[in-house]
């Protein structure tokens, strides 16, 4: 896999998180995905939405098309997720998503995955042979860092990793991670 080369990290790198604030309700067939795009950890520059099928298999398409066709794309220079999969069952594939928005992926987590429990989430739900298909490819190591994260990357060394977590890491959460949970929280539970 080829590396995006990120010429170093600035303090004001172009971040956007995504995430669709633990959605979690049943009866809903849409639901929220939200992008924050942040400068380093401190400016909101913009928010991207778009919306996707609970239990069902669109995010990875949906979360390209809302990178590429913001205002912003042509600055983003990374993309955070908090997990690969949104919407209860709705598994993202991490390298269809670099390799269609061009640009480094880090997936963020507060502990490793667990590939037992998301296999049963996605058991008898539609698409389920290919989201097996995307867990089953899913061959990349979670890097440990620090003792309390876990981070899966595609197209960035552990070392530019580690410095945009370092720039945008305030809290429990990076800041484009924590701000478009929020968003995506507010946003489903008003169910708009």
């Amino acid at each position: 896999m080829s590396f995006f080369r990120l010429h170093g990290v600035k303090r004001e790198i172009r971040v956007v998180g995504i995430d669709d604030g633990n959605f979690f309700l049943r009866g809903v067939g849409k639901v929220n995905l939200v992008g924050v795009v942040f400068r380093g950890g401190e400016w909101v520059d913009g928010v991207l939405r778009t919306k996707i099928d609970v239990d069902g298999f669109d995010a990875t398409k949906k979360i390209v098309k809302m990178v590429r066709e913001s205002n912003h794309y042509g600055q983003i220079r990374v993309l955070m997720l908090t997990k690969i999969c949104f919407g209860r069952s709705n598994i993202v594939d991490v390298e269809k998503v670099f390799r269609g928005v061009k640009r480094p992926v880090i997936v963020f987590m507060r502990k490793p995955l667990n590939m037992g429990r998301l296999k049963l989430r996605v058991k008898d739900t539609k698409n389920e042979t290919e989201k097996l298909r995307v867990l089953e490819n899913l061959k990349k190591e979670f890097l440990r860092i620090g003792k309390d994260f876990w981070m899966l990357l595609f197209g960035v060394e552990r070392f530019d990793a580690e410095k945009i977590l370092e720039i945008t890491l305030k809290n429990t959460l990076p800041e484009p991670l924590r701000v478009a949970r929020l968003v995506a929280l507010s946003l489903n539970r008003l169910k708009t």
